[in-house]
């Protein structure tokens, strides 16, 4: 009876010493090559490879069911070795796997894991299958990767090119649970620096510079920085894109921030401090890197805001600001030289811009609630200025051709502006909305030189201008509430209206066809009528009615 107690006892303790049993393979072939090894804890697993010369490989595990996975070459073809290579691999806690693969010269990687159930993944420089026993040895020289895990099933991947490639860094760094950032710096990419830093959980970044080949990818920066929860960000700059920078930073939950750049010397900064906020920046060129020296910039601060720009060609500029919640800003610049500034203080706000061409400007300001406002120029030259200051608000800027000005002031509740210009060169457009329900049209086509400006001061009143031919002039004033005034310059070149109301419920109506007609109505008080019809060449007319529900008609011919 005691045998057999005996024997199961020592049974027993043999699959205890079994199971503590941590597993480590050192292979190393080549000349000053040196590997450490150190295990604490159960059932963790080591395995190192290193093919060339004065090679170092540290490994540190001190946990349970740690797998650690060091190769320095590969075993597949003996040309894929390196020489002077560093890999640090460090690893508390359990379930960890570390994964480094460094086949060229010079290269470092560090990975460091500190929880449970994380996986780091470098590989710099790769061995392609061919045929059968034939391999192409792709060796990345003067690389460093650097990954720190702290938390529970995060993965962060490195990956740097091959070939050509050297002098390329990525640092990726993670604090929190469920965390995923990924480098890759693709083939033939040298110079290029990726930075990850992720405090949180369940935050995504992504970075990429290159892809193909990586023809003509280097000096390029993306630095990512998340703070918080279910944040997402994404690099990217391509092929034949050297010099340019991504900056993206979040401090919130559920923000996104995409920026993809193709070209030389682009730059995209994003911030975003809140949460459900979302930034979209495209700089992309052709293949032949036909973008470059754009930059732009959007801030963010507030929730549920969502930017984004689109730049093709060169030196074109975009900012976008957002302090609030749920606006929207859509940007399009295709052309060079072109400059977009749209600012948004409030809740729910709108602005589309779009500009075709060269040295375009465009600034949008809006301030307050519900706004909304679109632009849209093609041409070379031209400037439109919105500027929107209370609740609700709409405008619309249209522009056709070259060196077109437009500005619009709109404060005040429901206001409407619409602006076009277009048929020529050189119109101008001011208008200036204060009040509420206040309306206002000017459209300006077919001619050049073409002169309006509104000024409406009161309620629901309203503007109609119409340019159509060569240096008109129109200047229209409405002081008071429920004023009418609609001006027509048809036919003809050098036409000027000027139209003043001051009060209640005055109308005023100007048609001029023909050359150089001049017409003035002035309106003082409530209920007054004008009408003016002016046909023909060099017409004078003069309106003045100061008191209420006053009516005046003016036919003139020849």
């Amino acid at each position: 009876m005691k045998k057999v107690i005996f024997t199961a006892t020592a049974l027993l303790t043999g699959s205890l010493l079994m199971a503590q049993m941590n597993d480590s393979d050192v292979s190393q072939q080549g000349n000053g090559n040196d590997a450490t090894v150190i295990q604490t804890g159960t059932t963790n697993d080591s395995d190192v490879l290193q093919r060339g010369n004065t090679n170092e490989a540290d490994v540190t595990q001190d946990g349970t069911s740690n797998t650690a996975v060091v190769n320095q070459g590969s075993s597949l073809t003996a040309s894929a070795n390196g020489n002077d290579n560093e890999a640090t691999t460090t690893q508390t806690g359990t379930g960890n796997t570390a994964t480094t693969n460094t086949i060229g010269n010079n290269n470092t990687v560090t990975q460091t894991q500190d929880g449970n159930n994380n996986l780091a993944n470098a590989a710099q420089g790769k061995v392609v299958p061919i045929f059968g026993t034939i391999f192409q040895v792709q060796k990345s020289n003067n690389n460093e990767i650097d990954q720190n895990q702290d938390g529970n099933n995060n993965n962060a991947q490195g990956t740097q090119g091959s070939g050509a490639a050297g002098n390329n860094l990525i640092d990726q760094d993670q604090f929190g649970d469920f965390n995923l950032a990924e480098g890759i710096q693709d083939s033939g990419a040298s110079n290029n620096t990726i930075n990850q830093l992720q405090t949180g959980n369940d935050n995504t970044a992504y970075g990429k510079q290159g892809s193909g080949g990586g023809i003509n990818t280097f000096n390029n920066l993306i630095d990512q920085q998340q703070t918080g929860n279910n944040n997402n960000a994404e690099g990217r700059q391509l092929i034949t894109t050297s010099n340019s920078t991504i900056l993206q930073t979040q401090n919130g939950d559920a923000n996104t921030a995409v920026a993809r750049q193709q070209g030389d010397n682009n730059n995209a900064t994003q911030d975003q401090l809140g949460n459900n906020n979302t930034a979209n920046s495209n700089q992309d060129g052709t293949f032949a890197g036909t973008s470059f020296d754009n930059f732009v910039t959007q801030t963010q601060t507030g929730n549920f805001n969502a930017a984004t720009v689109h730049q093709r060609g060169a030196m074109n500029n975009s900012t976008e600001t957002q302090l609030g919640d749920a606006n929207m800003s859509d940007s399009m610049q295709f052309g060079n030289g072109n400059d977009n500034d749209v600012s948004q203080d409030g809740d729910e706000n709108e602005s589309l811009v779009s500009q075709t061409g060269d040295s375009n400007v465009a600034s949008i300001e809006q301030i307050g609630n519900l706004n909304e406002s679109t632009m849209n120029q093609m041409g070379n030259l031209n400037q439109g200025f919105l500027t929107q200051t209370g609740d609700e608000n709409r405008a619309s800027l249209g522009q056709t051709g070259n060196s077109h000005l437009s500005i619009v002031n709109q404060t005040g509740f429901k206001n409407r502006a619409t602006t076009n210009q277009g048929g020529g060169d050189f119109h101008e457009s001011y208008v200036d909305q204060i009040g509420d329900m206040n309306r206002s049209l000017v459209r300006q086509r077919a001619g050049s030189g073409n002169f309006s400006t509104v000024l409406q001061d009161g309620n629901e009143n309203e503007s109609e201008v119409r340019q159509n031919g060569n240096d008109h002039d129109s200047s229209v004033s409405q002081t008071g509430n429920l004023n009418v005034s609609d001006v027509i310059q048809f036919g003809g070149d050098m036409n000027t209206s000027s139209v003043t109301q001051n009060g209640n419920s005055n109308s005023s109506d100007v048609d001029q066809n023909g050359d150089a007609h001049m017409s003035t109505v002035n309106q003082m008080g409530d209920g007054n009528m004008s009408t003016v019809a002016q046909n023909g060449n060099n017409h004078i007319s003069t309106v003045t009615q100061n008191g209420n529900n006053n009516m005046s008609s003016v036919t003139q011919n020849n």
